[in-house]
């Protein structure tokens, strides 16, 4: 009888299954709301980076019309990269102005981006953004 007693009064210390759910339940759920917002800082940093490249391009195409009184008729020219992890440049000569275009590689870490697939730095304009859809969008950057 003693026994008995014994091995019905320990304490059995740890997590019950429900619990070990509860808890992961919740971290799936603040992992849901936060990933949307990761995901756009992300895209936020890409583009930013991007704008950076578009600006020393637009730099190095300055310096060069400087040097040979023409502009630059490509990237290679300029010692510019034609592609990085994210964005594919390309350089678009017009009458007295240029445009430089970055538009999101695929596959690439930027191919959700739908606001801003593309930039677009013209020469006499500035930087702005199109979308997938074909909608300019000024806050791209």
């Amino acid at each position: 009888m003693q026994n008995l007693l014994i091995t019905t009064s320990k304490n059995i210390d740890g997590f019950s299954l429900l619990e070990l759910l509860m808890v992961l339940a919740i971290i799936a759920l603040l992992v849901s709301l936060a990933l949307p917002q990761w995901q756009f800082q992300q895209y936020q940093v890409q583009r930013q980076l991007a704008g950076l490249q578009l600006q020393q391009m637009a730099l190095a195409q300055a310096a060069y019309k400087q040097q040979q009184g023409t502009f630059a008729t490509g990237l290679v020219a300029l010692g510019q990269p034609a592609v990085d992890q994210a964005y594919q440049y390309q350089l678009t000569n017009l009458t007295d102005a240029y445009q430089i275009t970055a538009q999101v590689r695929v596959p690439g870490p930027m191919q959700g981006d739908s606001q801003c697939w593309l930039l677009v730095l013209h020469s006499e304009i500035g930087v702005y953004g199109v979308s997938q859809s074909g909608h300019t969008h000024h806050n791209c950057l």
